[in-house]
């Protein structure tokens, strides 16, 4: 059975496995995220496994250009600058690399072993540190020039531009309903509607930003702000998730990543409420990631495995 390595560099979280040419994870790996040197942080979670295979896949965020190898100062990472990665991480585990969005990789990963088996058009959304898409149109996966098309977190979802997102830009969907976002939604909405104290009102009145699990824990604990802030986000998402359907026409829209996954109990009811107001033709199908948060590291291992599918044979020569 041919083996392959995948990892999976995000914000906060480093994964690495190795995967059977089936989709079995015969060994997972996980660490943070660190401040410095990520490709160094790679080759260790990685190195003592790479005699096995012949090649890796990688997922990362972005920005990022495929075809040299490359992210191009990517402001989820503390890491700034441009990183040359598929070429250190060949030279030093001696094997060959592609590289791709993690969001690609996610829509990868799900169109080959999730929820997208055996569709033609799928569009994968994850909701984590950031926010991305990954897109697969009539059966292919639709990269764009430098391997960065569906940067959908950076759709213009506030054309007031009530916040500012970590790239720099206002009013993008990133900046409202991502989890480094959704903190600044939470100042926003208590902003704007002084009358809904509670816990968390008080909270962030006293100058203490809530992380995003907090605000979806008090949301269960029925605190008033915070259950506006979730419904914020749910109207928002529902928009944005109406506008990726319109521009793509899927069959089915997957959702992935942490903030959605772990909360669904609180954003399926109001995503269906809210998704026929923004829909051109009816609400879009959607399913939550089969895979969890192993999405991206699976999309990963396929493109390892079949490097066309990431646009990369480039990255390997």
């Amino acid at each position: 059975m041919r083996k392959v390595l995948a990892a999976d560099l995000g914000a906060t979280n480093l994964r690495a496995a190795l995967i059977g040419e089936g989709g079995d994870v015969l060994e997972l790996r996980r660490s943070s995220t660190p401040r410095q040197g990520v490709v160094d942080a790679i080759v260790r979670l990685v190195e003592d496994m790479a005699d096995r295979v012949s090649s890796m896949g990688l997922a990362s965020v972005g920005p990022m250009d495929i075809r040299r190898g490359v992210l191009l100062n990517p402001p989820n990472l503390n890491e700034h600058g441009e990183i040359e990665v598929v070429g250190r991480l060949r030279d030093r585990l001696g094997i060959d690399v592609v590289l791709l969005n993690d969001a690609v990789a996610g829509a990868i990963g799900e169109w080959t072993y999730g929820a997208g088996k055996g569709l033609r058009d799928v569009v994968y959304l994850t909701f984590s540190t950031g926010l991305g898409a990954g897109v697969i149109i009539d059966g292919r996966p639709l990269l764009g020039r430098r391997g960065n098309a569906h940067e959908v977190g950076h759709l213009v979802v506030d054309y007031r531009g009530r916040i500012r997102c970590g790239c720099g830009g206002i009013g993008h969907w990133e900046a409202y309903c991502s989890g480094s976002g959704l903190p600044k939604l939470a100042s926003l909405v208590a902003h704007e509607h002084p009358e809904l104290r509670g816990h968390l009102g008080r909270a962030i009145e006293s100058g203490a930003l809530p992380d995003a699990p907090s605000i979806f824990r008090a949301a269960r604990e029925g605190d008033p702000l915070a259950l506006e802030v979730v419904r914020e986000f749910s109207a928002i998402t529902a928009a944005g998730i109406a506008s990726v359907a319109s521009a793509y026409d899927p069959e089915l829209v997957i959702l992935g990543g942490p903030v959605y996954l772990q909360n669904r109990d609180l954003l399926d009811g109001l995503l269906g409420e809210y998704l026929p107001e923004y829909s051109l033709d009816g609400p879009p199908a959607l399913a939550p990631a089969v895979l969890g948060d192993l999405s991206p590291l699976m999309g990963a291992a396929a493109a390892a495995l079949s490097p066309a599918l990431a646009g990369s044979a480039a990255q390997t020569q």
